[in-house]
């Protein structure tokens, strides 16, 4: 091989030259081998115990050459992993954002039901509307007749209180579903006719909170009242009061 090199012109030894060098294991391999194959010829024990070595010797140089070459080329490997890593990390965030979102609105729900529950406690029972409301302009008005007759319509308990020598004749009105209560109180007119004097709505749940409505056993005009704590306030309208009792 050494022989046929320089035998070759000068360009052909700078291209020859130039791949020895980059396949320069091979190169070392091939010359290994052919160095073994001549002493072999020559039947020289010395040389083909040497050829041998240095066959062996070049031959595992090239492998471990390509070896590394080969783990050089799988060094992007880690890089990749990083990639996945970095992705598993944008995942994990997206998902930690969607349950801090999904926190946030299930807490806008729950203070939501709570608003609508609590406008819902501000409104009037339909105790209130069926027979405070009802009957607002009952006072030196409708009769005890009359207010029985509401009663029957709507179908809610009441109980009368007959009167006697220090009380006026009461109806009692109950409701089962808020236990509040309505008391009709009367008043024997200028004609001899009872008629509503005092109206009064009691919530059981405060019991020293209630309204009226009232004309002083008709000695006034009657007059909106806001009784707490046995303190009566005068008020202007019937929406003050359902303002004061169920807010």
């Amino acid at each position: 091989m050494w022989q046929r090199f320089k035998s070759m012109n000068g360009n052909l030894k700078i291209i020859i030259g130039i791949i020895a060098v980059i396949l320069l294991p091979i190169t070392l391999v091939l010359l290994s081998i052919e160095f073994l194959v001549k002493a072999i010829g020559s039947k020289k024990k010395a040389k083909i115990a040497l050829g041998c070595i240095l066959v062996f010797l070049t031959t595992l140089c090239t492998r471990n050459v390509y070896n590394v070459l080969s783990i050089d080329k799988e060094e992007p490997i880690p890089v990749k992993q990083v990639s996945y890593n970095d992705k598993d990390k944008g995942k994990s965030e997206n998902n930690i954002q969607e349950q801090q979102q999904k926190k946030e609105e299930a807490k806008k729900v729950e203070e939501q039901q709570k608003n609508e529950e609590k406008e819902k406690n501000n409104e009037p029972t339909k105790f209130f509307t069926d027979v405070y409301l009802k009957n607002k302009n009952c006072v030196n008005m409708t009769s005890y007749e009359g207010i029985k007759s509401n009663l029957d319509i709507f179908g809610y308990k009441y109980e009368i209180i007959e009167p006697n020598e220090t009380t006026l004749r009461q109806i009692d009105v109950y409701d089962n579903q808020s236990n509040d209560t309505i008391q009709f109180q009367f008043y024997e007119n200028d004609i001899g006719e009872e008629v509503v004097t005092v109206m009064q709505y009691n919530k059981k749940d405060e019991p020293d909170k209630s309204v009226a409505i009232s004309d002083g056993f008709h000695v006034q005009p009657p007059k909106f009242q806001n009784h707490i704590n046995n303190t009566n306030t005068e008020v202007n309208s019937i929406e003050e009061q359902i303002n004061f009792m169920f807010n």
